[in-house]
């Protein structure tokens, strides 16, 4: 059985109910589990034996969280431009050439720059997810998984519907439970009546979450508003009924 490792912080930020904040704390952890929050004395005194991490220079805290990413090379590109036209001139083009060993080596590359600061768990849209979900097992940090899908004509070169039902039935919960698939789609003016239809269903038939772009920009919003006659946050939340979202055909 693993030994105990002590991790003493100058500060241990619990995030507990009441928010508390223990001066000269540390954090007892056994195995793959936490054991123990409290005084750094305490902790010593009940694991004199303990492997000790001293970061008592720092702030000791829960993981953080990022709850929207993109694991693809694509930082600086162009970040000056209206979001469309960056993602019509640079994004969708990019995509278009990607290889799998890319999308690889970009998975390894985000996940390792999360962990350095200090994010331990993501939420990753991208492609070739079967891929990050090997970063993922590889590094420690915990993943969901939400494939770009899109089924409009044109669009060809992001994963389909039919892909991320294949890596929900392979990859959900695994690496120990610390990966999990979700449904991914791009946006609105990408996916079809039919996609959305079939996200609905499986959301409920695997018991996965949903993940869409939403709302982007101004100018998204408002050209959603003038076609649809609705914002696109009011669709996705009151388009849907027992029978299935009930999906306006303006993009169609």
């Amino acid at each position: 059985m693993a030994g105990t490792t002590l991790i003493k912080g100058r500060f241990v930020l619990t995030v507990d109910e009441d928010d508390r904040v223990i001066e000269n704390g540390a954090v007892a952890v056994r195995g793959d589990r936490i054991q123990a929050v409290g005084p750094a004395d305490e902790l010593q005194k009940e694991n004199p034996n303990a492997e000790v991490i001293d970061a008592s220079a720092h702030a000791v805290m829960p993981g953080l969280v990022n709850l929207h990413m993109h694991s693809g090379l694509i930082r600086g590109t162009a970040e000056d431009l209206p979001v469309f036209e960056w993602l019509y001139k640079f994004i969708d083009p990019m995509h278009k050439a990607l290889n799998e060993e890319e999308a690889a080596a970009a998975c390894m590359l985000s996940y390792a720059e999360n962990l350095k600061a200090g994010a331990t768990c993501v939420l990753d849209m991208y492609r070739y997810m079967h891929r990050a979900a090997e970063a993922a097992e590889r590094l420690g940090l915990r993943a969901n998984l939400a494939p770009y899908c899109a089924d409009r004509p044109g669009y060809e070169y992001f994963e389909s519907m039919e892909d991320n039902r294949r890596l929900i039935e392979s990859h959900h919960n695994c690496a120990d439970g610390r990966v999990r698939v979700w449904i991914g789609l791009e946006h609105i003016t990408y996916s079809t009546e039919k996609a959305f239809q079939q996200t609905t269903e499986w959301a409920d038939q695997y018991g996965v979450g949903i993940h869409i772009h939403a709302d982007e920009s101004l100018s998204m919003a408002q050209t959603v508003e003038r076609r649809l006659g609705k914002r696109e946050v009011e669709i996705l939340t009151s388009g849907c009924s027992e029978s299935g979202p009930s999906w306006p055909t303006a993009f169609g």
